[in-house]
C-alpha cells in the first residue's frame, strides 16, 4: 500500500504564492492610498488657511481705508486711509504676497495729498514682509465704487502640493468705506447717499487654528481682573507684597497710530505669571463707540482680531480716559506659538473709532 502524500503539490504552492502576493500588494496599495489621502488633506488645510488669512487681512484693510483703494499693473494693491496705509505686492513668480503698513502722515497733511502721494508708492520688497506664501492668484476689483453698494471683490488662490485638493480658490466681497464711495461718486460727477457709519464688526480669524484650552490666551471675560480701568486705578502693592514690575515693551511712535505688531510673540524671559496689558485711550471728540462696542483686538499672525481677543467696552469711557485690556498671560501665547507656529501678535484699534492705541505693557510681580 502506498503512503498518502501529506505535503503540497507544486500547483498548490504556486497558487498559494499568487494569493499571498495579491494580498501583500493590496495591503501596500491601501497603505499608499492612505498616506496620499493624509497628505492631500494636509495640503488642502494649509492652502485653505493661506487663502482665509489673506482674505481676512484684506477685508479689514478695505473697511479701514477711508481715502482710496487702488491697484496697478505692477501687482501693487493699496488701501489708503487718513491714519494708515497698507501696501501689498503680489510676486507671481515666487507665490509670495508682501505687505507693509505706513503712517499716512508720511504722504501729506491733507486728504488729497495723502491720496495722490500714496497712490504713487511702490515699496521695495526689502522694506516689506511676507504675509502669505504659495499664492497663485491675488487680485482685487472695484465693484460699483461710486454707488451706495460699492465694494471690493477679492480673489485668492493658493496651491500647496501637487494634488488638486491642495489647490484652493475663494472670492469675497467687502463693502467699501463710505468715504471712499463718496470720493468715487464725486469723481463720477454725481452725489451718493451712504448709510451712516456704524462700528465695524470684527471678522472671525478663520485662518488661524483655534488653540486648545490649555494653550489659548485667557480673554478679558475669563479673568477676574481684566476689566478696562484707568491708569490711576492700578493698585499699588503694600509692604510685604511682591513689587509690581512694569516693562513698557511696546509703544506707538505717534499717538494716532492704530496698530502694534509684536514680532516673535514675546521670548520666554519673563516669569510664568507675566502678562500682557494693552493700553488704549479715548480721544476728546464725541464717539458712538461706548458700552458694548468692540473697538479692536489682538490678531494671531494677521491684522484681524481673533475670537476671544477683541476689546469690548464694559462702560462709557470719559474723554481722555486710558483703558487697560487684559491681562493676557504671556506663557499661553508662547505655548500657542509652539503649537501653531504663529510668529507675531497684531494689536489693533479700529480706525476712526474715537480711540487710540497707546502701547502694550508686560507686567509681573517680583
Amino acid at each position: 500500500m502506498k503512503s498518502k502524500n501529506k505535503g503540497f503539490s507544486t500547483v498548490e504552492i504556486v497558487v498559494a504564492a499568487v494569493i499571498l502576493v495579491a494580498v501583500v500588494v493590496g495591503l501596500l496599495l491601501v497603505v499608499k492610498l492612505s498616506k496620499n489621502s493624509d497628505t492631500t488633506s494636509e495640503d488642502e488645510t494649509k492652502a485653505t488657511q493661506i487663502v482665509d488669512a489673506l482674505l481676512s487681512q484684506v477685508d479689514a484693510d478695505v473697511r479701514s481705508a477711508d481715502l482710496d483703494v487702488n491697484y496697478d499693473a505692477d501687482n501693487y494693491i493699496r488701501f489708503i486711509g487718513r491714519n494708515k496705509c497698507q501696501f501689498f505686492l503680489f510676486d507671481s513668480a515666487s507665490g509670495n504676497v508682501y505687505v507693509v503698513e505706513k503712517n499716512s502722515s508720511e504722504f501729506g497733511s491733507d486728504d488729497e495729498t495723502i491720496r495722490n502721494t500714496a497712490s504713487e508708492q511702490k515699496p521695495a520688497k526689502e522694506e516689506m514682509s511676507v504675509t502669505a506664501t504659495n499664492v497663485k492668484t491675488f487680485i482685487i476689483e472695484l465693484v460699483g465704487a461710486d454707488t451706495a453698494e460699492g465694494s471690493v471683490k477679492t480673489t485668492v488662490r493658493a496651491e500647496v502640493g501637487n494634488d488638486i485638493a491642495g489647490n484652493v480658490s475663494k472670492s469675497q466681497n467687502t463693502p467699501l468705506n463710505g468715504e471712499v464711495i463718496k470720493y468715487y461718486a464725486d469723481r463720477a460727477g454725481h452725489d451718493v447717499e451712504v448709510p451712516s457709519a456704524t462700528p465695524t464688526p470684527i471678522p472671525t480669524n478663520t485662518a488661524t487654528p483655534t488653540p486648545t484650552q490649555a494653550a489659548q490666551p485667557t480673554s478679558a471675560a475669563d479673568t477676574p481682573t481684566p476689566e478696562p480701568t484707568t491708569a490711576a486705578d492700578t493698585p499699588t502693592p503694600t509692604a510685604g507684597e511682591k513689587e509690581l514690575q512694569v516693562k513698557h515693551k511696546f509703544e506707538n511712535p505717534q499717538t494716532n497710530a492704530e496698530t502694534i505688531v509684536i514680532n516673535t510673540i514675546v521670548p520666554p524671559i519673563y516669569p510664568e505669571d507675566a502678562v500682557l496689558i494693552i493700553l488704549v485711550q479715548r480721544g476728546e471728540d464725541e464717539t458712538e463707540n461706548l458700552t458694548g462696542a468692540t473697538i479692536g483686538g489682538i490678531g494671531l499672525d494677521v491684522g484681524v482680531p481673533a475670537d476671544g481677543y477683541t476689546f469690548v467696552l464694559d462702560h462709557d469711557p470719559e474723554p481722555g480716559e486710558v483703558l487697560r485690556f487684559g491681562p493676557y498671560p504671556l506663557k499661553d501665547f508662547i505655548e500657542f506659538k509652539n503649537v501653531s507656529g504663529i510668529q507675531k501678535l497684531v494689536v489693533k484699534v479700529n480706525d476712526n473709532s474715537g480711540y487710540s492705541l497707546i502701547g502694550a505693557d508686560i507686567e509681573y510681580y517680583k
